[in-house]
């Protein structure tokens, strides 16, 4: 970011944009210093929802999307958000690390295949120090590192042929309890 203050006024609108819902009513806070987490060389990541629709209601699920390919996180987070998810994004794995520990997603979606970190060593790294539920979505046909992934803790492997749409209904279910399960007094 520049020193000029016009890269600081640009950050300060898009923390005003987060923190605030449609009615102009404060949400809760993000940690103090979260932008700072976004490295300059990352081309395309996103610490904050860089929403196309109406905001996310203030206790929606957050859900960070990370791939390296720009088309597939957009397409994930469209699908997420028709879900009701607030989006974040990031392109490698060492930024959604940082992101992970800022934002504290209750889910992950990533691909196995990434810059910095690979999807199995994040989705490690993340299971052992967070409560979180991670999904792979991925290329990848090797039903061997699918199987290794969901070993070291991912919820789900999801092909990408089976759609941006699918992953979001399962991300839903995993995270948002169906009312019909509520009402007859099982558990979510």
């Amino acid at each position: 970011m520049g020193e000029d203050g016009s890269s600081q006024a640009s950050v300060d609108s898009i923390v005003a944009q987060l923190t605030r819902g449609a009615t102009g009513a404060a949400r809760p806070s993000l940690p103090k210093g979260m932008l700072a987490v976004v490295p300059a060389s990352t081309q395309g990541s996103s610490p904050v929802p860089a929403r196309r629709g109406p905001p996310p209601a203030a206790d929606a699920p957050r859900v960070l999307v990370v791939h390296d390919d720009r088309a597939t996180r957009l397409a994930l987070r469209d699908a997420l958000e028709e879900q009701g998810c607030a989006v974040f994004e990031a392109a490698d794995g060492e930024a959604a690390l940082r992101y992970v520990r800022h934002l504290q997603p209750r889910a992950l979606v990533t691909e196995i295949v990434l810059p910095r970190l690979d999807g199995i060593g994040l989705v490690q790294s993340v299971m052992s120090s967070a409560k979180i539920q991670a999904f792979v979505f991925t290329s990848q046909r090797d039903t061997a590192m699918h199987e290794w992934v969901t070993r070291c803790g991912a919820s789900e492997v999801i092909r990408e042929e089976q759609g941006a749409a699918f992953l979001a209904t399962r991300v839903r279910a995993a995270l948002i309890p169906s009312p019909v399960r509520l009402a007859t007094g099982a558990t979510a």
